[in-house]
C-alpha cells in the first residue's frame, strides 16, 4: 500500500504540468472531433492511472499517460496557431494597416469631420473597426507548448475578433467611397444658388479655394485648415437643421396607417416641427446618424 502511495505521486508529479495544460483547454469550443478525442485521452488517463494500483510504475504510467495527452495538446496547438493567424495580422498586413491609418485619404477625412452638414458616423465606425485589429506575428507553435494562449496578445479561442482576410481591402474601400460620397454632398451643397450667393463676401483666397473645388470637381491632394474653413464660412449663409435619424424614425413609427393625403399632411407637421421660427428660404435639411 505504501508502495502504491510512492508510485501514484510520482505519477502525479510527472503528469501535473500536461495535466494542468489539458484542463485549462478541456472547456473550450474547438469541434467535435477535438472534443472526442479529448474525452478519450480523459478515459485513457483515469484507466493508466487505475492501473497503478494493479501494479503499473507510476513512471511507466506517466508514460503512458503524456503519450494520449500529448496527441491532443500537439492538436490543440496547430487549431490554435491557425485561429490565431486569421484573426491577427501578420508583419505585412501590420505594416499595411499603418500605412492606411497614416494615408492621405484617411487625414483628409478627419479635417472634413468638422464640416457640419457631414456625418462622422462612418467615419467613426472605420476608425473603430482600425483600431480592433490587434497587431501580433511573434507567436510560435513552440512557445505554446508552455502556454495554451499566445504570450504577446493573450488571444483567446472564441472571442469576437474579426477573422483579419479582407479587412483591410474593406476599410480601404471605405475610406475611399467615404472620401467620394463627401465630396459629393459638399460640391451639391455648395453648388446650391443661395449657398453660393455668399461667396462675394468670402476673402480673395477663401474664393480661390471655392473656385478651384467647383472647377475639378475634386478636393484638394491635402485637405488642409483653409480650405475646410473656406467652406465653413460659405455655409454660414444658410443655417442646417440637423435631424437625427433615430428622432425622425421615431415620428414616422407614430404615425400609425392612414390614407395619403393624411401621411402628407402628418409629415409636414414634422417637418415644421424642425423648421419652426426659422428663416425656411435659408434652411437646410440634413438627415444624419448620430455618432455613438
Amino acid at each position: 500500500m505504501q508502495n502504491g502511495g510512492i508510485e501514484h505521486a510520482a505519477f502525479k508529479g510527472e503528469c501535473s504540468s500536461l495535466v494542468s495544460y489539458m484542463t485549462s483547454i478541456e472547456y473550450l469550443d474547438l469541434g467535435v472531433a477535438f472534443k472526442e478525442e479529448m474525452e478519450a485521452a480523459k478515459s485513457a488517463f483515469r484507466t493508466i492511472r487505475d492501473s497503478i494500483a494493479d501494479g503499473t510504475s507510476g513512471e511507466a504510467a506517466s508514460l503512458k499517460v503524456s503519450e494520449q495527452l500529448e496527441k491532443v495538446k500537439e492538436k490543440y496547438i496547430s487549431i490554435y496557431f491557425e485561429e490565431h493567424k486569421k484573426k491577427r495580422p501578420d508583419i505585412d498586413d501590420a505594416k499595411r494597416r499603418g500605412k492606411l491609418q497614416e494615408s492621405r485619404a484617411l487625414a483628409n477625412l478627419k479635417k472634413l469631420r468638422t464640416i457640419e452638414i457631414l456625418s462622422g458616423a462612418k467615419l467613426t465606425a472605420i476608425e473603430q473597426d482600425m483600431s480592433e485589429l490587434k497587431v501580433c506575428y511573434d507567436l510560435t507553435p513552440v512557445e505554446l507548448r508552455t502556454n495554451p494562449i499566445c504570450p504577446h496578445c493573450r488571444y483567446s479561442i472564441g472571442d469576437k475578433a474579426k477573422k483579419i482576410y479582407g479587412q483591410l481591402d474593406n476599410l480601404e474601400i471605405r475610406i475611399d467611397d467615404l472620401l467620394a460620397e463627401w465630396t459629393t454632398t459638399l460640391l451639391n451643397t455648395i453648388s446650391d444658388p443661395i449657398v453660393a450667393s455668399q461667396k462675394e463676401y468670402l476673402n480673395p483666397d477663401q474664393q480661390k479655394v471655392v473656385d478651384e473645388f467647383i472647377a475639378t470637381k475634386e478636393l484638394p491632394r491635402r485637405v488642409d485648415d483653409h480650405f475646410v474653413n473656406s467652406i465653413k464660412a460659405l455655409l454660414q449663409g444658410f443655417e442646417p437643421v440637423v435631424i437625427d435619424t433615430e428622432d425622425i424614425m421615431a415620428k414616422l413609427d407614430e404615425l400609425g396607417p392612414c390614407d395619403v393625403a393624411t401621411f402628407k399632411g402628418k409629415l409636414n407637421s414634422i417637418v415644421d416641427s424642425y423648421t419652426k421660427g426659422k428663416d425656411t428660404a435659408k434652411l437646410r435639411i440634413v438627415v444624419k446618424r448620430t455618432d455613438r
